[in-house]
């Protein structure tokens, strides 16, 4: 099922190719938006971005791996 619901303020600037991409990561928490809720998709991620979405990725990933041993183990 695609993912079309975006929240950021400014999703109206968003590509509409890369809407539901947008839409995944903004369902997993990866991507959060700017303190006034924007997504800022004219601009470029800075370094602080990018590791903060791969912190994000990696506990999801850390996540669930724990539930599958977690799960296995009964």
């Amino acid at each position: 099922l695609p993912l079309t619901e975006i929240s950021y303020e400014d999703a109206g600037q968003m590509t509409p190719n890369a809407v539901e991409s947008i839409a995944r990561c903004e369902a997993l928490d990866l991507m959060k938006g700017d303190q006034h809720h924007n997504f800022r998709p004219k601009e470029n991620a800075t370094r602080a971005d990018a590791a903060m979405i791969l912190l994000r990725a990696n506990y999801l990933r850390w996540m669930d791996s724990f539930y599958t041993t977690w799960t296995q183990a009964d």
